[in-house]
């Protein structure tokens, strides 16, 4: 039934708003994670966690709103296709999965944390830098 995946969809969605991950970028893939500068100025102006955050609570909701509206309305022609193949998946694991990736896609790293991003994986991925041989490299001309 595909009420079911708009409704697990739509729930995420408005559940994740409040959240704000300060832990949720991969800096080997995508590099060091750039922190915008006015917010960390107005903290040392104020020297206020509260007074910082009254402050900007309205403008970054505001932004906030808008930029989910914009995400969702980007991703409205597909919406039939991905309820389409959220009935496809056998397993509520895998729905669940497809939601929390839509749902990132929606509204980014800070709203949403993947499953995968969890020590274990963090630990796994530092082991696999840690074998890795970088006095030998392999070349791979494809042409």
């Amino acid at each position: 039934m595909q009420s079911e995946f708009y409704i697990k969809l739509f729930s995420k969605l408005l559940t994740s708003l409040q959240n704000n991950f300060n832990d949720n970028h991969d800096s080997s893939r995508f590099g060091k994670e750039e922190v915008a500068e006015g917010v960390s100025l107005v903290a040392r102006v104020y020297n206020s966690k509260a007074i910082t955050k009254r402050f900007l609570n309205k403008s970054t909701y505001n932004s906030l709103v808008h930029q989910t509206d914009q995400r969702i309305k980007e991703l409205a022609p597909y919406y039939d296709r991905l309820a389409g193949m959220y009935e496809l998946l056998c397993d509520q694991a895998s729905k669940d999965l497809l939601i929390d990736l839509i749902a990132y896609r929606v509204l980014g790293k800070k709203k949403i944390k993947l499953p995968v991003n969890n020590p274990n994986y963090w630990q796994n991925l530092q082991k696999c830098e840690e074998i890795e041989d970088k006095s030998s490299p392999i070349d791979a001309r494809l042409f």
